[in-house]
């Protein structure tokens, strides 16, 4: 039940920061100072990591697990902040040339952070969001060449990005050959989903309720942090059964659906 409490407590302001910003009726110019603000603190914060982290311990750390760089946030939402930033930052780009001077290098050395610090969900953000953005916009051909040659480029500098993308790899092919995972980080991953999916299987219509997750995957997962299934769409069906992850799967879709009609709309 205190964990019930606890994400209502999390999720609520979510719900109604929208709301606010509607209502505010912000302008265009107010909108891009939000922005830039933005991507500034986020500059800042990587810098900061790297500032803790030291140059020596960037081009020698390959601990398979984890990730590059520590600062005060979650790694793996930090990593998608940072993704934001970088197409925040081309946004503005876009749209206030005069902040080109200020903005372009900001946005590079960002990018170049990301796979400097190795968490695969803001790489994977980054990759396929270019792709969904700019493929359009400076054709298919350019983007596989700019992406492709980003990723070479930090396979050759980065050992940290190199291993991550080597234990993933070995981890996919662990998987479909049905073999144990051998890292870490990746097996507590997939335990996570199994024992969601096993929970599941009892309670496939109305699911076991938020308050009830962790009690329902302790005998089923063999560590204890793996008790949060670490897939949103397992979770929810795990939360809510078959009909909440319908809603949350219909109300994904149609946010993605108007934000492609608004990329398509700012690209143009």
């Amino acid at each position: 039940m205190m964990y019930f409490f606890r994400r209502i407590i999390l999720v609520i302001p979510l719900l109604f920061l929208p709301l606010a910003f509607f209502s505010l009726r912000i302008s265009k110019n107010t909108t891009a100072a939000c922005c830039l603000i933005f991507v500034c603190f986020c500059f800042i914060f990587c810098c900061h990591s790297v500032w803790l982290g030291g140059f020596d311990h960037i081009l020698k750390y390959t601990n398979p697990n984890g990730p590059l760089l520590h600062c005060n946030l979650n790694h793996v939402r930090f990593s998608l902040m940072t993704c934001l930033s970088i197409f925040l930052g081309l946004h503005l780009i876009r749209d206030n040339l005069k902040f080109k001077s200020l903005i372009l290098p900001i946005v590079l050395l960002m990018i170049i952070h990301l796979h400097m610090n190795g968490v695969r969900s803001g790489i994977v953000a980054f990759y396929l969001c270019f792709i969904l953005f700019y493929w359009k916009k400076i054709s298919i051909g350019k983007v596989a060449i700019f992406l492709s040659s980003t990723l070479l480029i930090s396979l050759l500098i980065f050992p940290h990005f190199k291993i991550k993308v080597q234990n993933t790899i070995a981890s996919i092919s662990q998987v479909l050959n049905k073999t144990e995972i051998t890292n870490e980080s990746d097996f507590g991953r997939f335990d996570s989903i199994s024992g969601a999916l096993k929970a599941i299987e009892s309670n496939q219509l109305s699911g076991v309720g938020l308050g009830d997750i962790k009690k329902e995957m302790e005998h089923r997962t063999k560590y204890k942090f793996s008790l949060l299934p670490h897939n949103q769409f397992v979770f929810i069906f795990l939360m809510s059964g078959v009909i909440g992850l319908l809603i949350f799967t219909f109300c994904l879709a149609k946010i993605i659906s108007i934000i492609l009609k608004l990329t398509q709309f700012l690209l143009s």
